[in-house]
């Protein structure tokens, strides 16, 4: 009997340890995809939305108090990073690469007030 009762403990803390291995990397998963979906700058609405918000972006035609001044800052694609850089280089570059096609390697996504 002693032994079936211990063997039934073994059993059941086994049982409770694998249980508990699945919970965790189950857990740390959605953590780290969580982080990493944080982290990450794909141009998913929500980017954008966060990017009009926080620097004024906007794509397709100006809005009317930018219209006939330089944006302050360009959000653009290089290969699958995506950044918003708010340099005089980079805005020069992103509307050459709008008006004139040059600068090939680039996406342009968005311009920014700053």
């Amino acid at each position: 009997m002693k032994r079936e009762v211990f063997a039934h403990i073994g059993s059941g803390v086994l049982n409770g340890a694998f249980a508990g291995v699945v919970f965790g990397i189950v857990l740390g998963l959605a953590v780290l995809g969580a982080w990493s979906a944080h982290l990450s700058s794909s141009p998913t609405p929500t980017y954008m939305q966060g990017l009009t918000r926080v620097y004024g972006c906007w794509n397709g035609e100006a809005p009317a108090d930018m219209q006939g001044r330089l944006p302050g800052g360009v959000v653009v694609a290089y290969g699958p990073s995506v950044r918003h850089q708010a340099s005089d280089k980079a805005v020069g570059a992103a509307l050459d690469h709008v008006f004139k096609g040059t600068h090939p390697h680039l996406t342009v996504l968005a311009f920014c007030r700053r």
